[in-house]
């Protein structure tokens, strides 16, 4: 199966093509998806950056706690708010039910 499920991508966001997963996801302007990522059913505003190695909706407890999650059940990172930061960085979702 593809890297990419049922994802919408922005021209310009830049995603990585080393061992990444992308299902069920809406990537805005200037996104970057590094190498092993994994996103899942999110919405993923412009300038965020998503690290190398990071799950994004894949732990349902962690979503739920760490970002807005719609009443589908979609997640949403919103972009940077402040003129000084550059980019809201996502980072890793650690397992909460292990």
């Amino acid at each position: 199966m593809p890297p990419f499920h049922m994802a919408v991508l922005s021209p310009s966001a830049c995603v990585s093509a080393l061992g990444l997963w992308v299902e069920g996801c809406v990537l805005m302007d200037g996104v970057e998806v590094g190498d092993g990522a994994v996103v899942r059913r999110a919405t993923i505003d412009k300038q965020v950056i998503i690290h190398a190695g990071s799950s994004i909706g894949v732990d349902q407890v962690a979503r739920a706690i760490r970002y807005t999650v719609s009443p589908n059940g979609i997640l949403v990172i919103g972009s940077a708010t402040s003129s000084s930061s550059a980019a809201r960085v996502a980072s890793v979702e650690s397992s909460m039910t292990r």
